[in-house]
């Protein structure tokens, strides 16, 4: 079965375009395949596990995981939860953020993920698995001081618009 899958020959690694753009453009291509390859595997690990296809050739899914996937049963859960955040609409990319996002439900981890995206778009980076946990404490924090009646109008500025 896995002859199927793999092919003996390697892949054929192309030769470097010519032109500035030509190379943005292959980058852009290569990176956008790169993040579905890891959607992808998101995706697969979560039909592996839910349909239980691990059970036909182990004893465990830990063995599974060790064995024919070469990674940590805590990984491949962490990839897991990702692949049912996606499907619940937030748009994690990569197991890293969801790690960031666990134990959330999903509105929760849909409105750390809006006010990390709305960070990372201010300063011109990306959505990390880091900010995300920023904003998460930030968020739990801010919850807090309202949730117990704290008056929090006095702060100044800059303090509202980091956790608020």
């Amino acid at each position: 079965m896995t002859s199927e899958i793999i092919s003996n020959n390697p892949p054929v690694i192309p030769l470097a375009p010519a032109t500035e753009g030509e190379v943005l453009t292959r980058v852009e291509y290569l990176v956008d395949r790169i993040h579905k390859c890891e959607y992808d595997k998101l995706v697969f690990l979560l039909e592996i596990h839910q349909n239980e296809y691990w059970k036909m050739e182990f004893k465990s899914f830990e063995q599974f995981c060790k064995e024919r996937l070469g990674y940590s049963k805590q990984y491949v859960y962490r990839c897991i939860n990702a692949a049912k955040m996606v499907e619940a609409g937030v748009p994690v990319e990569n197991p890293n953020q969801s790690l960031a996002l666990e134990g959330l439900d999903v509105e929760e981890a849909k409105a750390v993920w809006d006010k990390a995206e709305e960070v990372a778009s201010d300063t011109g980076k990306k959505v990390t698995g880091g900010l995300l946990k920023k904003t998460r404490e930030e968020k739990e924090v801010f919850d807090r001081a309202v949730d117990g009646g704290m008056n929090i109008d006095h702060l100044s500025e800059p303090f509202k618009e980091l956790v608020g």
